[in-house]
């Protein structure tokens, strides 16, 4: 819930959204496929050369 009214604030990014809950419960649970668990979060470490 603490995720979906955040990304609500930013309404220039979701817009409406009626279907965001839906959506983020899906893409959580296809990243927890795999997993003991029913829900997951993703991150990309992306290390720039300098």
């Amino acid at each position: 819930d603490d995720k979906i009214n955040a990304l609500r604030a930013h309404q220039t990014q979701v817009g409406e959204a009626k279907e965001l809950p839906e959506r983020l419960r899906g893409f959580s649970s296809d990243i927890a496929r795999d997993q003991p668990f029913e829900l997951a979060e993703a991150y990309k470490v992306i290390k720039m050369r300098t």
